[in-house]
């Protein structure tokens, strides 16, 4: 009789022996496998997100480089500005012709005042009062309280749109001969948001005025060579000077598209700032919003000419762009080659930030996790070699049979593991499935109410100590510029758990099974080498078999 069909026989024999071992395989091994299973959904939630949201990258500030000079409380109110050069069209033309580029956009943004109403996004889950301030300018008796963002567009195929983040609702997007061709004869088509829309009775079709409050010397003026001297810009006698006028410049245009704008209510002030920006943007092309900021720029020119006044102009960092990357792996090698395009203390910013809800819930997960894979390995590994070894002692007067008769070790040994894994077997077969449940629902619970927490708890505050005063104070933190341009938005608990996903794969399957064997063999191994050390002629002397 060969050792397989004698293993059988044996395991039949001794069925509630072997039932016990395979409940106990079972239970251990679903514990093993839901730890093995958890680990792996969480980190293939990351995978899938990386696949279905598209890789958008965007010339940033480098923060890193920035902090060696300055303090991070120096750099969070803007002490670094002094040191940014410009990017210029020609860098991002040169960034975007790079073999990883999928999607290129460049913008020109400006900001213009209206007398339409603005939208406000819903504050009511904020814990905290916000003060609006009172902006803008009143002109002939109207009040232009309003301030709306044009962002510029270079490409007909928007990135914000191309994200998912806007979506057109109405209308048409821009051609490509409208971005190409300046015509200031008619209005330049522009898209809105479909809230400010609804707010100001806006459709395809209606004429939107914008304007802009810019320095306006007299006719009659007569500037004296080298300007006017001995005014502070602080002094009252500057700001009442009879010379320091401006005016309203009308910009017409007309709506072509309404676009509808994906973002979920906002859970803490900046990410209310942020919206605010992202509601009230419009589109349009490049050639106008240039316009729009090479008339600001003469206007701070000319008016610091007239004054003798030397000031920094803000205006000069109008200029950005955004990517998306055919492939997120090529993200560093694209960094890379950009960084040696761009300006100094310029980088790419990546949309990592849509990770960081999973990226801080998943140590905590992994830890549980591991915690409770190491601890059903080192219980398997306990409770079944003290079981294998009472199983094998109450065998011990079969085994002392087959080694007189001459049997080999070896073959005995063999015999005994097929008997062992084959249980072994079956029971790890059923225990990944059931390992698969439990890593469902309590993954998926505790994923959830991790998510759930740090959602609502919004991002945790940066502290630095105030040069001035030594006191320890929390800084500002604004989203980043990726989120400000409409780009990439932070996911909510409920749409990172589309994304979740416990299905077995073949790797997952693999990992288990390569764990759970490898576990039983270690736990049988000792005990059948301590049983085949005993004597067979003293085995025989202790009483009959069976």
């Amino acid at each position: 009789m060969n050792i397989v069909k004698r293993g059988m026989i044996s395991t039949r024999k001794n069925f509630g022996k072997a039932f016990i071992f395979f409940m106990l395989v079972f239970l251990l091994g679903s514990i093993v496998a839901g730890a093995i299973i958890a680990n792996r959904t969480v980190n293939r939630m990351e995978e899938h997100l990386r696949q279905n949201i598209p890789a958008v990258v965007s010339t940033v500030v480098d923060e890193e480089a920035i902090t060696e000079l300055y303090s991070e409380w120096e750099f969070a109110w803007g002490k670094h500005f002094h040191l940014l050069e410009p990017i210029t069209r020609e860098m991002i033309h040169e960034i975007s012709a790079l073999p990883y580029v999928c999607h290129a956009n460049y913008a020109i943004g400006a900001l213009l005042f209206s007398h339409f109403m603005e939208y406000i996004p819903d504050a009511t889950q904020l814990n905290e009062d916000i003060d609006f301030g009172e902006e803008g300018f009143e002109f002939d008796g109207a009040r232009f309280s309003s301030q709306f963002l044009l962002s510029g567009v270079s490409i007909p195929n928007i990135l914000q749109f191309e994200t998912g983040i806007f979506e057109l609702a109405q209308g048409r997007m821009l051609t490509e001969e409208e971005l190409r061709q300046e015509n200031y004869n008619f209005p330049t088509p522009i898209l809105v948001p479909t809230v400010v829309a609804q707010l100001n009775d806006l459709s395809v079709g209606s004429a939107l005025t914008l304007y802009d409050w810019l320095f306006m010397l007299p006719e009659d003026a007569v500037i004296p060579e080298g300007g006017f001297t001995g005014l502070d810009i602080m002094d009252d006698a500057l700001w009442g000077h009879p010379y320091n006028q401006r005016g309203l410049v009308s910009y017409e245009f007309e709506v072509v598209g309404v676009f509808d704008i994906h973002l979920m209510t906002p859970q803490y002030f900046d990410s209310f700032a942020m919206q605010r920006v992202v509601y009230n943007t419009f589109f349009t092309p490049n050639w106008k919003t240039e316009r729009v900021r090479r008339a600001l720029v003469e206007s701070d020119e000319e008016w610091q000419r007239v004054f003798n006044q030397s000031v920094s102009n803000v205006e000069e960092f109008g200029v950005g762009a955004s990517w998306i990357l055919a492939d997120i792996l090529d993200l560093e090698a694209f960094r890379e080659a950009a960084n040696q395009i761009l300006p100094e203390f310029w980088t790419i910013g990546d949309f990592s930030q849509v990770f960081n809800p999973l990226h801080e819930a998943m140590p905590q997960l992994t830890q549980i996790a591991n915690q409770a894979l190491l601890f059903a390995t080192g219980a398997s590994l306990l409770v079944l070699s003290l079981l294998i070894t009472l199983y094998l002692r109450d065998r011990r007067h079969e085994l002392g049979i087959y080694l007189a008769l001459g049997e080999k070790k070896f073959k005995i040994m063999l015999q005994l593991l097929i008997e062992v894994i084959a249980v072994a077997f079956a029971g790890l077969t059923l225990a990944i499935f059931a390992g698969n449940v439990i890593a469902s629902n309590v993954t998926q619970a505790l994923l959830i109410e991790e998510l759930t927490q740090r959602w609502q708890s919004g991002p945790p505050p940066q502290l630095a100590i105030n040069p001035d005063t030594g006191i320890t104070q929390e800084l500002p933190v604004l989203p980043s510029e990726l989120e400000f341009a409409g780009l990439v938005r932070e996911l909510t608990p409920d749409e990172l758990m589309e994304f979740f996903d416990v299905s077995l794969n073949a790797s997952a399957i693999f990992i288990f099974y390569f764990v759970g064997l490898v576990t039983i063999l270690l736990a049988t191994v000792v005990p059948i080498i301590y049983v085949l050390e005993l004597n067979p002629k003293d085995i025989l002397l202790q009483g009959k078999i069976g």
